[in-house]
């Protein structure tokens, strides 16, 4: 899954290098609302997100890309008590969530002579999620590559011809594994477009 996975990011890199015709780039910010499993984990949204994309018009209205990204969730849990089957713990428990997604995309375009073009699509791809625990002395990690998928809706807007403006929303599922569950967030964006013409 990982080889072909990898394979398919090298083929649209290596497509969108050999075609002229125009893309962009883009680099947002990403808060998120975790929900489904992950929300039972931790419930926090998280303020801490990044990413960044690459999108490649095969013709006006249609693109293909990648994106990669970085949110981060925690939570803070006092007076949590831990039973074990050799006794017990008492005291602030803390959870961290880490999620990479690397995902290849397909996005649709509309109104492509406007200056606000809203957008659907999404990605398919993988989550590298890492996943904390810590409560004194005792500390559990686990870490997880999910396959995964990102519908997507949003819109740009032209501040100049070279730069735009990006806002969207996606929801992230990575699918559960025999290791690990199942992840899902709600995520939004908005950041800073370069359109190379």
């Amino acid at each position: 899954m990982k080889k072909t996975l990898f394979s398919l990011l090298i083929t649209i890199i290596t497509l969108t290098a050999a075609n002229a015709q125009e893309s962009f780039f883009a680099i947002y910010y990403s808060p998120s609302i975790p929900v489904g499993q992950t929300n039972s984990y931790i419930d926090n949204s998280s303020l801490r997100g990044l990413g960044f994309e690459h999108r490649h018009y095969i013709d006006a209205l249609l693109t293909v890309g990648i994106k990669f990204g970085w949110q981060v969730y925690n939570k803070k849990l006092p007076d949590y008590i831990e039973n074990f089957s050799s006794g017990v713990l008492y005291g602030n428990q803390y959870r961290y969530i880490n999620t990479y997604p690397i995902m290849a995309t397909v996005h649709y375009h509309l109104w492509p002579e406007r200056y606000f073009r809203p957008y659907f699509g999404g990605g398919i791809g993988v989550f590298n999620i890492h996943r904390v625990t810590e409560m004194g002395l005792y500390s559990s990690s686990t870490r997880s590559w999910n396959f995964g998928v990102s519908p997507e809706a949003g819109v740009l807007y032209d501040l100049t011809p070279e730069f735009n403006l990006l806002a969207g929303i996606n929801f992230d599922y990575g699918f559960k594994t025999k290791d690990s569950d199942a992840h899902s967030a709600l995520s939004f964006k908005i950041g800073i477009v370069w359109v190379r013409l």
